[in-house]
């Protein structure tokens, strides 16, 4: 049966009104990933089940990453006044480094209120971020 696996139209129990399908899935990985140049996999064992293992090609380098981001935060106005406002400190630091490097005035507002009260002072921002959770309920 391995070798008709990913034939399309392929069932292994025709008889079995349980599989409903037309025997075309495993076909279509096959396609997808023969279209992204990599390869699938199975290992069978009677009784015991079967296991798929696909793998594709990574294209992109960490630097070409990089690149794009830098390219698409570039498309950011500088100077964007953002407030952050938050019931947990813990990525705090990380961030007002990220914008400050991107060119961004960070403020940071730490909160205990499960539903804070805002007011006319969030029109001195441009950006609203909130990060807000149940801090009595979190473990």
């Amino acid at each position: 049966m391995i070798p008709t696996l990913f034939k399309p139209y392929t069932k292994l129990d025709v008889n079995n009104s349980k599989n409903s399908g037309v025997g075309l899935g495993l076909a279509i990985c096959q396609n997808l990933v023969d279209m992204m140049d990599g390869s699938i996999h199975v290992d069978s064992e009677v009784g015991k089940g079967s296991s798929f293992t696909i793998k594709l090609p990574v294209k992109t380098s960490v630097d070409d990453l990089s690149n794009r981001m830098e390219e698409e935060i570039g498309q950011i106005p500088s100077g964007l006044k953002v407030l952050y406002f938050t019931s947990d400190s813990l990525e705090n630091e990380l961030l007002a480094d990220y914008f400050a490097a991107w060119g961004l005035q960070l403020e940071i507002r730490l909160t205990t209120e499960e539903t804070p009260v805002f007011g006319d002072w969030l029109n001195d921002y441009d950006v609203l971020i909130t990060n807000l959770r149940d801090n009595k309920n979190s473990t």
